[in-house]
């Protein structure tokens, strides 16, 4: 009785031993997102370098570091073909050099679309055209907006280069406004604006004009 009540502890002791260690690996690991959580430059880096894993794993991608966006509201972008079958939560993963677009589903471990962006076809044609300069702001406090904007804009129009993704000064934009910052290219603007699903408008008090741009969209959810 002495031997089995002994090996009973001893069992006993190595579970209390493994439960103690999987409970302090949680809060290690809690407590190490919640530092992420303040950092979120680290949180994409990382989500970036994580979805290249998980996809690279289902299909070739291209030699560079996309930028990533997330399916918040499907409702939003049913009336785009690349977001048909699309549902809140899928990753949107944009290659801007090899002008491609993947949507891919976590949940699934999926790839659900893959679409080219639009490409520029003066060179077949013979043609010679500048690329338009659009700025994306960002005029909510959700992230990944602009890059689900660039994926429309460049679904849609050729010959478009975004110069800069940043935050908007204001955060509580409740539409999407383009402005033809050139003061030439109404046509291009109100072709972006039915992209995004925006409205062409002038620049709103309190945000400042970049300096490289043709035109500006500052995004709302």
């Amino acid at each position: 009785m002495a031997k089995l009540f002994n090996r009973k502890t001893f069992f006993g002791l190595i579970l209390t031993l493994i439960f103690a260690g999987a409970v302090a690996a949680g809060v290690y690991y809690y407590r190490s997102y919640q530092k992420l959580l303040k950092n979120p430059e680290i949180v994409t880096t990382q989500e970036v370098a994580w979805l290249q894993e998980l996809v690279g794993k289902l299909m070739v991608l291209p030699n560079e570091t996309p930028s990533t966006a997330t399916v918040l509201d499907k409702e939003k972008l049913k009336d785009q073909t690349f977001f048909t079958n699309a549902e809140n939560g899928d990753k949107i993963l944009i290659y801007s050099t090899a002008k491609k677009a993947i949507l891919y589903r976590p949940s699934m471990n999926k790839i659900i679309e893959v679409m080219p962006l639009a490409l520029d076809n003066s060179a077949a044609t013979g043609a010679t055209t500048q690329n338009i300069k659009v700025a994306l702001l960002n005029g909510t406090t959700t992230d990944g907006l602009t890059n689900t904007a660039e994926v429309n804009i460049k679904n849609k129009i050729a010959n478009v280069d975004v110069t800069s993704k940043t935050k908007a000064n204001k955060t509580n934009y409740i539409a999407t406004v383009v402005v033809d910052l050139s003061g030439t290219k109404a046509d291009q603007a109100k072709a972006i604006a039915e992209a995004v699903g925006g409205t062409v408008g002038t620049l709103p008090a309190g945000e400042t004009k970049p300096a490289d741009a043709d035109i500006l969209v500052i995004v709302a959810k």
